[in-house]
């Protein structure tokens, strides 16, 4: 009698520990499909981008790349941290460079970081050091510093001579020998955009021919930059206007920190097989025990009739 008092203990705590491990791995399973890659499969989603903003595109990636702690790829997502990534993700990036995966340094982080700072290294060492002297500053510090090497001193507010400049370096032809890297002309654009520059009011009768083509090129650039930057609805935007004053760094949220502590598929994996193995065998159990417990009166019946 105790014997199968301790087989029926023993069923029943198989039964509750494989329902609890299944439940758990359903759980985090659910975990992983809504919350931790739901922006990935909203990136990766072309009905989803299309019925979007670049600026709800942008918040989307900023969730993905804090959550599951992933690197910026342009060639396969077109992920848009280089234009959007302010001076919170251009630290997260060098330091995740820098602390976690050097080797994992490519023309994807070198893009990224380019476009954020104004500024090209080819290395992990050059872009530690460099952060180590320049962390202080912020974005649009470390962007004006990137214009010095062309000659451009930005003065703030922006002056007519500033924004002519900048259009010329833009307009410059890429067959020149001293020809203007992507990052340059990209920030030389939104810098521009963000200082409120009004393209209506560029005069281009009074200068030199080879001078009008450069600013007239740089003017039809901005332009089309200025018209496919309309849907970002302030992502990427520079302090350039109203200055950022003394802001600390926002900080993920809490549920956010989270991830890192929580095991990934392996375990998952592991716990939901071995849940369905345990619930598996304490069903087929608690089975055979009815059978034998509805056939024991009946073959008591038999014996008393006869």
């Amino acid at each position: 009698m105790a014997g199968s008092s301790n087989r029926r203990s023993r069923r029943s705590a198989r039964l509750v520990l494989g329902g609890v491990l299944l439940s758990l791995s359903l759980g985090y399973a659910c975990y992983c499909w809504f919350y931790k890659y739901g922006p990935l499969r909203h990136l990766e989603d072309v009905a989803w981008m299309r019925m979007h903003s670049s600026k709800a595109r942008w918040i989307e990636e900023e969730k993905h790349h804090r959550r599951t702690g992933d690197w910026p790829d342009i060639l396969d997502r077109n992920d848009h941290m280089r234009f959007y990534g302010n001076k919170e993700w251009c630290i997260w990036l060098i330091d995740k460079l820098v602390h976690e995966k050097p080797m994992l340094f490519c023309g994807c982080m070198q893009s990224a970081l380019a476009c954020m700072t104004n500024h090209d290294f080819k290395s992990v060492d050059a872009w530690a050091k460099w952060l180590a002297t320049e962390r202080a500053k912020s974005q649009e510090d470390w962007i004006r510093d990137g214009f010095v090497g062309y000659g451009l001193h930005l003065e703030s507010p922006l002056t007519k001579e500033n924004a002519e400049e900048l259009l010329r370096l833009i307009g410059r032809s890429r067959t020149e020998e001293s020809e203007v890297p992507y990052y340059i002309k990209f920030n030389a654009l939104r810098w521009l955009r963000d200082s409120g520059f009004d393209p209506w009011s560029v005069d281009l009768k009074d200068s030199a021919s080879q001078d009008t083509r450069e600013r007239l090129m740089g003017l039809m650039s901005y332009m089309l930059h200025l018209g496919s930057s309309q849907g970002n609805y302030g992502a990427g935007v520079l302090s350039l206007v109203t200055p950022p004053g003394d802001v600390e760094e926002p900080s993920p949220p809490w549920s956010e920190k989270l991830v890192s502590y929580i095991p990934h598929w392996p375990f998952a994996t592991g716990g939901l097989a071995l849940g369905l193995i345990l619930l598996v065998s304490a069903l087929l159990a608690r089975r055979k025990q009815n059978r034998l417990s509805t056939g024991e009166p009946e073959s008591t019946h038999d014996s008393e009739s006869d």
